[in-house]
């Protein structure tokens, strides 16, 4: 993974896993710190708002919008870190809530099972202006 896309361009991007499911969160994260990011992880909305407050740094945040009070998250997170992207994570396929989370600020949606070069080129294209598809 040394060759991550997400590694080249941008460096070490500080990044907020916050998933309810430990097995894809510990992945996740593993995956992101072994491609030489800071990884912070919350496995519930209320840790995810304390890491949003002790890491002003954070670039993007990974949500998983199936956590209770995931809306709560991305309302902090757009109040406290506007420069942040918000990365919306589900197992469920729904575009009403996609267009939800869209509607709260979130920048783009992910279905789980998540590739993780797919995940760092949405990261990738956010950070640098480009549209998703």
């Amino acid at each position: 993974m040394a060759n991550s896309p997400l590694t080249s361009p941008l460096g070490g991007v500080p990044i907020l896993i916050a998933e309810r499911e430990p097995v894809a969160r510990t992945s996740l994260s593993e995956l992101f710190r072994h491609s030489g990011h800071r990884v912070e992880e919350a496995p519930d909305a209320n840790s995810a708002i304390i890491q949003i407050n002790k890491n002003s740094g954070l670039k993007v945040i990974m949500l998983d919008v199936e956590m209770p009070s995931w809306r709560s998250v991305v309302t902090h997170a757009r109040g406290n870190l506007p420069g942040a992207f918000i990365l919306g994570m589900s197992a469920l396929d729904s575009s009403r809530a996609a267009l939800e989370a869209q509607r709260l600020g979130v920048h783009g949606y992910l279905l789980k099972p998540l590739v993780f070069d797919d995940v760092c080129q949405t990261i990738l294209r956010l950070m640098t202006g480009q549209p998703l598809r």
